[in-house]
């Protein structure tokens, strides 16, 4: 008997399942590397020396998250010793704490510590950030049952969000996929409650609040308004095992650092003023626009500067159609009615004080909630009101897609043709505008004053940098972040500062240099607040006229005047003669 040789095909086995997989996926991330390229343009280009800006073009906030990415790389290099008492707003204690600490940006600390390249770590958070919205976004869609290049689709868009390019000066904002792996792991648990989908579920909330704690307040919140509707079996004891172990992993990770925070704020007796509130709070005419270059711009003009909430018209619509028929079939029911209520409860909420029925206030009612009587920017509720649209308007798209399959000829092209304009259109109705960006001051410049402070100056001293903040808008603290980030060279408390509140002390004295500028009292103030050192900027207090001055109760010393043009002056009690 002969034996013919095999052929070619049998020779070479067709790949094996994962090569399939991976390769598919290699395919996803070099897609959404592509459009991250593009979308941020020319952030590439300075990677290492600037940081993206938002609408305000202010690089207040920008350079105020690399020093919060900073102080988290130096903290652990030593073991986190004095952690939360960070050196600013002396003698303040629990600084780092008014603010997002952002503890995730330590998978960048040996980065900023050993190159001290923080600027790259600040942008490359940034891109990881923007490239796991897709991916995951993506791996959610499948795991629906959506078909890889639809899920790309809501991929694309989810990373192009107008809310995210909106705000991409607050980093801790940009990072969508662990609200988006909440919902995928809740999803999950839904369908069968297990041990390992509960842990999963508890560490997404962990990890989401980590990143922004903001995010983790309102998942939660919302998840009151629509998360129950994912609650089923509820006679099997295994649900509640699963819900409860979620709960539980949640609380252990995640519950210290929301603690600490909220008691700190609570000591402070911080609360948000109502006039804050009112112009951080949405109306409903904002979401007639999107943010950024609408391809279709008919009747989508935003009625207030900077404010616009809308994904798009068109996914809108589409999400309208994804509603609908996800909710006439029994496989999508349940998560379509989830997305639906979450995406409503959320556009409610983000309409803040704005939301009223003559004195009942729902953001008045709801106050009672550990944490939200500190929030102020209500308007990032839309945030997920915009997800949600995205999630539905593929949806939406994919029941046409199956639809179409049982189609033949001619209404099949046009089905597939019209899925494949929405699609386009899903994913790039709107772009973001030309990212600007803001320059890192150079440090080195500052090395020899920073030395000084490090040497002479002792840690239960504060230092005090001038000019001062003379205003509460963002420009007014550009100048405040930069001896922010400056001062990390020798970590001396100083008694200016930026976070998202204020000290009464830094605030006092703000209103007082504003009115005074630099006299006896700004001085004798400064000096009961154990300030020893003056850090100042010589072209606007030139040295001449700092030294030449008469005090009464105080003097000053210069002690160090530095190229740069900043003069350091010691500020000491006058002896009686």
């Amino acid at each position: 008997m002969i034996t013919l040789p095999a052929p070619a095909t049998a020779l070479c086995p067709p790949p094996s399942r994962w090569r399939k997989v991976g390769r598919s996926w290699s395919v996803s991330v070099g897609l959404y590397l592509a459009v991250i390229l593009v979308a941020t343009w020319p952030l590439a280009q300075f990677a290492t020396t600037h940081l993206p800006q938002g609408p305000t073009l202010s690089t207040a906030v920008p350079l105020f998250n690399l020093w919060t990415f900073e102080w988290n790389a130096d903290r652990a290099t030593h073991g986190f010793q004095g952690y939360w008492d960070a050196p600013i707003f002396a003698p303040a204690r629990g600084t780092f704490a008014f603010s997002e600490p952002q503890p995730t940006s330590l998978i960048l600390a040996p980065l900023i510590r050993c190159l001290g390249a923080g600027a790259l770590a600040y942008n490359l958070y940034f891109g990881l950030a923007l490239l796991l919205n897709g991916l995951v976004t993506e791996a959610l869609l499948r795991s629906r049952g959506i078909g890889a290049a639809l899920a790309r689709t809501g991929g694309i868009a989810m990373l192009l969000l107008p809310a995210v390019h909106w705000q991409r000066d607050v980093v801790q904002l940009v990072p969508l996929w662990g609200v988006l792996w909440v919902w995928w792991a809740a999803d999950r648990v839904s369908q069968q409650a297990t041990l390992r989908r509960g842990v999963e579920l508890g560490l997404a909330a962990s990890v989401t609040s980590a990143m922004c704690l903001h995010y983790g307040l309102f998942v939660a919140i919302l998840a009151a308004g629509g998360g129950w509707i994912l609650l089923r079996r509820v006679r099997e004891g295994r649900t509640w095992v699963a819900w409860g172990v979620a709960v539980l992993v949640a609380g252990v990770l995640a519950g210290p650092l929301a603690w600490k925070v909220h008691h700190t704020l609570r000591q402070y007796q911080f609360e948000r003023d109502v006039d804050v509130l009112s112009q951080l709070s949405l109306q409903l005419v904002d979401y007639r626009a999107a943010w950024g270059q609408v391809i279709l711009p008919w009747g989508q003009q935003p009625t207030r500067q900077f404010w616009a909430a809308s994904p798009g018209m068109v996914r809108m619509g589409l999400a309208v159609v994804g509603v609908v028929w996800g909710l006439l079939r029994r496989r999508t029911r349940r998560w379509t009615l989830f997305l639906t209520l979450t995406g409503l409860v959320a556009m409610g909420l983000s309409l803040g004080v704005n939301l009223r029925w003559g004195a009942w206030s729902l953001w008045d009612r709801l106050a009672w909630i550990p944490g939200l009587a500190q929030v102020r920017s209500c308007y990032r509720f839309s945030f997920f009101f915009q997800m949600v649209c995205v999630l539905l308007a593929v949806q939406a798209l994919h029941t046409v897609y199956q639809a179409s399959c049982f189609w033949c000829g001619r209404p099949r092209f046009v089905a597939r043709s019209l899925i494949v304009g929405l699609a386009g259109l899903t994913m790039f109705e709107v772009l973001p505008w030309k990212m600007e960006l803001a320059a890192v001051p150079d440090r080195s410049a500052h090395a020899k004053w920073v030395e000084y402070v490090r040497t002479y100056i002792p840690p239960d001293k504060a230092i005090v940098h001038i000019p001062f903040s003379l205003a509460s808008h963002l420009q007014s603290f550009e100048k405040t972040t930069e001896w922010m980030l400056i001062g990390l060279g020798h970590r001396v408390p100083m008694l200016n500062g930026y976070s998202g509140f204020f000290t009464d002390e830094e605030t006092e004295f703000r209103g007082l240099f504003s009115e005074n500028g630099v006299t006896n009292e700004t001085l004798e103030y400064l000096l009961a607040h154990h300030v020893v050192l003056l850090v100042v900027e010589r072209k606007h207090f030139p040295t001449e006229w700092m030294v030449d001055r008469e005090y009464d109760k105080v003097q000053l010393r210069l002690v160090h005047s530095d190229p740069v043009g900043v003069d350091l002056y010691e500020l000491f009690p006058r002896l009686e003669e």
